[in-house]
């Protein structure tokens, strides 16, 4: 299955570009996580976290945090955790979008740095939610937990990263009045080190006033059954672009094409290309 890598070189880093997040509202036990901060199950504090802009200083306040990675992982899945700024018992009440970053730690005083990968996607189309049955922040918000994945995966490096997120609503313009979004932090000493623009537009930067804070998310690769037979591209349907990637690599030991792992592209993986041609499948459904 071919998978989208993130390429980072000594003194430079290979940008990856945008993907695109699917979201399938089946079975949540399709993934697994391979980097967990989980919230707090009986609720937590929150910290604002949104992207729009405007003509006030309250725009583009994002919270990042921080993450490392000691072997290559697929990202395939965005959970996440988090509710309004408000006591009103309304879902999202005024959050139309999330805004996804993973950054490099190369910012200031190992901050974020530059942007690796960005997404941005609805919360009526793109994203699943559900009630934790706790609440988040000092009005006591129903909390919720989010789900997106990401297709193809995203395959990163080992490395320390930042993921940002932040929160898109149906006024642009943000001011002191206006509700938004805020990230549920995780339970645990954590490791302190979390950054955010602070109102004062200046980029993000790392906090140096709280100490053991972490955000509530977690990354999480597909399960082995979540694979699609004859997927060769990712885009979990098997089409034509499947087969001609099976038949430029035919003869040869190309990994992405060798659908039965056996280290050869023969006769049985062009089988297996053509027995599924033409279905499609979620790693969710």
């Amino acid at each position: 299955m071919m998978t989208r890598k993130l390429s980072v070189s000594v003194g430079a880093v290979g940008a990856v570009g945008f993907g695109a997040i699917a979201v399938f509202a089946g079975a949540l036990t399709c993934s697994t996580p391979f980097y967990d901060q989980s919230p707090d199950p009986g609720g937590s504090a929150g910290h604002i976290s949104r992207n729009n802009s405007g003509g006030s200083s309250f725009a583009n306040r994002r919270i990042a945090d921080d993450f490392t990675l000691a072997t290559e992982s697929p990202l395939a899945v965005i959970r996440f955790w988090g509710g309004n700024e408000t006591d009103a018992p309304l879902p999202n009440e005024n959050v139309v979008a999330f805004n996804f970053r993973i950054s490099d730690a190369a910012g200031p005083n190992g901050g974020p740095g530059a942007t690796l990968w960005e997404v941005a996607r609805t919360i009526a189309f793109d994203t699943t939610f559900q009630p934790t049955g706790a609440n988040v922040g000092t009005l006591n918000a129903p909390e919720f937990a989010y789900r997106v994945e990401i297709i193809p995966p995203l395959i990163l490096p080992p490395g320390n990263y930042f993921l940002s997120i932040g929160a898109y609503h149906f006024d642009n313009i943000i001011d002191a009045d206006t509700e938004t979004w805020q990230w549920s932090v995780a339970p645990g000493a954590g490791n302190g080190v979390i950054a955010e623009d602070r109102f004062d537009q200046q980029g993000m930067l790392v906090r140096t006033d709280i100490t053991g804070t972490d955000m509530a998310f977690t990354l999480e690769e597909l399960t082995p059954a979540a694979v699609c037979p004859g997927d060769i591209d990712g885009d979990f349907d098997v089409d034509l672009v499947d087969l001609q990637s099976l038949l430029f690599a035919f003869g040869t030991a190309n990994l992405t094409a060798d659908m039965n792992g056996d280290g050869f592209v023969d006769l049985v993986d062009l089988q297996i290309v053509l027995f599924n041609f033409g279905s499609i499948c979620s790693p969710c459904l």
